[in-house]
């Protein structure tokens, strides 16, 4: 048992957003070039359903080209996402770092199949807190000339430097699954 609080409740639990400039396109250069700022306002904590005030700041760059033109891609993104959160009275802060590196192949003209490789670092008040290395397949199908759906699978696997699995401060699988409208 975490000792967690058996919680039922809806709430409003904040507000994100994302906006994005490109750089480079790929009609104009062979590496598009993406700059992204996320900022995020939670007042619910996930795990424990208790209210609190946490301002994430995210900052990405995002590059990728296409290998073999309309067939094979390649990505690698670089995430700075400093976390200001204030719990029991006192303001904490994290600074977590995340780099990865993706290759993907058209299967169909809509539908593409990869994989990628995460490295995150955690970083608690100036501490390193933890990293972890995470591999595993990805699928991306497009629904519309403005719809796309997108799955990730991600097992953690033994650090480079430790050779052990870091599960105190990551899970040792992580999944992600979004719907991504452009306009």
């Amino acid at each position: 048992m975490l000792g967690l609080a058996d919680r039922h409740a809806a709430d409003f639990g904040g507000l994100s957003s994302e906006f994005r400039w490109q750089v480079f396109e790929h009609a104009s250069s062979p590496v598009a070039l993406t700059l992204s700022f996320a900022p995020q306002w939670r007042r619910i904590d996930a795990p424990s359903g208790q209210g609190t005030q946490n301002y994430t700041l995210p900052v990405e760059i995002l590059a990728d080209m296409a290998l073999i033109p309309n067939k094979v891609f390649a990505g690698v993104n670089l995430t700075y996402a400093p976390t200001f959160t204030r719990g029991n009275g006192a303001w904490q802060q994290a600074h977590p770092l995340e780099i990865s590196a993706a290759l993907s192949a058209a299967i169909t003209e809509k539908v593409f199949f990869g994989g990628e490789i995460r490295h995150l670092a955690g970083n608690q008040n100036g501490f390193l807190t933890g990293h972890g290395l995470f591999v595993g397949p990805s699928l991306h199908v497009k629904l519309s000339e403005t719809l796309s759906f997108k799955v990730v699978w991600s097992a953690q696997i033994p650090d480079e430097t430790s050779g052990r699995l870091d599960l105190v401060n990551y899970e040792r699988h992580q999944v992600l699954a979004q719907f991504v409208m452009g306009f």
